[in-house]
């Protein structure tokens, strides 16, 4: 079996129609696209589907767009196969949505992080007069020395991206990246200048990266559901405390995807999906590593073959997880606080075995579960949590990243803590 992991793209990866296949076949992604509306005050399906590309390519309406289509095609992904990755990872603004998705913080509090990153970079674009350019077709250790020979002239000039052993991409004072721009072109680069942007993940972003650490230290952050990578160290983030700091060194330290690709290598994933509307990482990845295979779940042709695989082979479609598996794991998983035998016997026992009951019906019957069994469901997962005394915000958690991760979230919004 494939050992499988996430990745998510960052800016860039924008263009007019993105997302508006699965848009139009899955239901959760409109109901994704709603909430990343109502929440932002922006027309996200708009800017999205219609263009103008100028429009959809300003800073703000460019990340939460790439957000909620990132979450979306994770959601898709989520509610039609449902295994859980190894790791998940994200390049550049990826990694907000890789921590989004692996249940960090929530939906609603993503989109106001991302417009909070969108809104202090784009401050950041007037006062440093600073920006970005991405370097093709050169080894990173010529573009290092060209780099260093810069610095110590005195040029505000840094390598902000290490994406495979030939793309690398340099932020700096916009005076001092044109005079790098004219020797990496001797040298045999090929440069695109990112225009408009800030100088991402330099030491001139620090002022903002302060700012931005503050902030997210407001936000409730929860317990990660799955390991995510850190483009500053290349490794998992250790602890959840990490995050706030972790990423304010994302703004002013260079993206480590090589270095991130190369830990996925390491630890034996062989299966890359890429939670975005185009392939972008995955190539990124497929130039990097012959060992890995890469898809994105945004390529219709792509999309149907891996659920291809996961459907129609015996060996996957007959562990792929349901809202039924999910609440019996939940209800064996969580400590029990409740010593009194009868009332464990009637609220443990008896709940459990009627969703037992359930999912021998529907295996048997292989007819999808109604609305009315999967609210019957949680009602006996909740009776089990109540009777053992689990705390309500872990009642809480458990539910919501059931809901998540089974695409019904928007069908059961009330649920949690009714």
């Amino acid at each position: 079996m494939y050992k499988l992991s996430f990745v998510f793209p960052g800016q860039g990866s924008q263009y007019v129609g993105m997302g508006k296949g699965i848009f139009e076949e899955y239901k959760i992604v409109q109901e994704t696209f709603e909430e990343a509306s109502d929440v932002s005050s922006i027309d996200v399906k708009k800017y999205c589907f219609e263009g103008s590309l100028a429009q959809l390519s300003r800073t703000k309406n460019a990340h939460i767009c790439i957000l909620t289509c990132g979450i979306a095609a994770f959601r898709v992904f989520t509610q039609e196969i449902g295994y859980a990755p190894q790791f998940m990872a994200g390049h550049s603004l990826g990694e907000y949505l890789a921590l989004t998705a692996a249940g960090v913080w929530s939906f609603e509090d993503a989109i106001k992080i991302v417009g909070l990153r969108a809104d202090l970079t784009k401050l950041a674009v007037k006062e440093t007069n600073g920006g970005m350019t991405i370097i093709e077709n050169i080894l990173t250790e010529k573009v290092e020395d060209i780099v260093k020979t810069m610095r110590d002239k005195g040029k505000k000039i840094y390598i902000s991206s290490y994406s495979t052993m030939d793309q690398t991409a340099i932020s700096g004072n916009v005076d001092d990246i044109m005079l790098c721009e004219d020797e990496l072109f001797k040298a045999g680069g090929q440069l695109t200048p990112l225009v408009g942007s800030a100088p991402y993940h330099s030491p001139l972003m620090q002022p903002y990266a302060e700012e931005l650490k503050k902030e997210i230290e407001k936000i409730e952050l929860h317990d990660f559901r799955y390991p995510v990578i850190s483009n500053v160290t290349g490794k998992p983030y250790k602890d959840i405390s990490d995050v706030s700091e972790g990423l304010a060194k994302h703004l002013t330290h260079p993206v480590l995807w090589r270095q991130t690709v190369d830990y996925l290598d390491n630890k034996g994933v062989d299966l890359v999906v890429e939670m975005g509307p185009k392939n972008l990482v995955t190539n990124i990845i497929r130039n990097h590593s012959e060992d890995i295979k890469a898809v994105c779940l945004g390529n219709k042709y792509e999309r149907n073959e891996l659920f291809e695989l996961y459907k129609n082979n015996e060996m996957y479609s007959k562990h792929i997880p349901t809202i039924i598996t999910k609440c019996m794991v939940a209800a064996v998983s969580t400590p029990n606080q409740n010593w009194d035998n009868d009332e464990y016997e009637k609220g443990v026992v008896v709940p459990y075995k009627k969703i037992q009951e359930i999912q021998q019906q529907y295996e048997d019957s292989k007819i999808e579960l109604t609305y009315e069994v999967k609210q019957e469901i949680l009602n006996l997962l909740k009776r089990i949590f109540e009777t053992k005394f689990l705390p309500q915000k872990e009642q809480d958690e458990w539910i919501s990243q059931i809901l998540e991760e089974t695409g019904n979230n928007y069908s059961f919004k009330d649920f949690v803590a009714q």
